[in-house]
C-alpha cells in the first residue's frame, strides 16, 4: 500500500480547526493519546509566496481570475507538484485532483469529494464575487484514475 500524502497546509488547518473546537486541554490530551507530534500545536502561517500570488489574483481583471485562482488553490492543496492540474475546456475549466487523498481506499457509487468541491466554489467566489457551478464528474472512490471537477458559470 502506498503512503497517502495530504498537503501539510491542509493538515495544519485541520489541526488548527480541531484545536479551536476542542479547546486547549482536550486538544493536548488528544495529541498525547494519539501519539501525535507536539509540533502540531503550532500555528503556521501561509507562505509569503501564496500570499503574494493571492494578492496578484485579486488585482487581475475580473474575467481573467478564474484559472489563476484555481491554480493557487491547487498549489495550496497539493502535497507534491502535479497532484492537481487545471485544464481549459472552451469556456469551462477542469480541476483534476490526481492525488485525491480523501477518496483513497474509498468505494462509493457516487462522487464523495464535497470538501474539494466546496473549496473550488468558495475560492472562485472569493476571487470574483460570482457563483460558479462545480460538478465532480469523476471520482477515485468510483474507481476513476482521478477526481475531476468541471467548473462552469460565473
Amino acid at each position: 500500500m502506498s503512503d497517502i500524502k495530504f498537503s501539510s497546509r491542509i493538515l495544519r488547518r485541520f489541526v488548527e480547526t480541531v484545536a479551536l473546537e476542542l479547546g486547549p486541554d482536550q486538544f493536548n490530551g488528544m495529541l498525547v493519546m494519539a501519539n501525535l507530534p507536539a509540533e502540531w500545536k503550532k500555528n503556521p502561517d501561509v507562505s509569503l509566496g501564496i500570499k503574494a500570488q493571492a494578492a496578484v489574483v485579486k488585482r487581475l481583471p475580473l474575467a481573467s481570475r478564474r484559472k489563476p485562482t484555481l491554480e493557487l488553490l491547487a498549489k495550496f492543496l497539493s502535497a507534491q507538484s502535479n497532484d492537481i492540474v487545471i485544464h481549459t475546456l472552451d469556456l469551462d475549466l477542469l480541476f483534476v485532483d490526481n492525488a485525491s487523498p480523501a477518496a483513497h481506499d474509498q468505494s462509493e457509487p457516487k462522487p464523495i469529494c464535497f470538501v474539494t468541491q466546496g473549496l473550488i466554489r468558495e475560492s472562485l467566489f472569493w476571487a470574483t464575487g460570482k457563483n460558479y457551478d462545480v460538478e465532480e464528474i469523476h471520482c477515485k472512490a468510483q474507481g476513476e484514475h482521478a477526481c475531476e471537477f468541471k467548473v462552469t458559470g460565473g
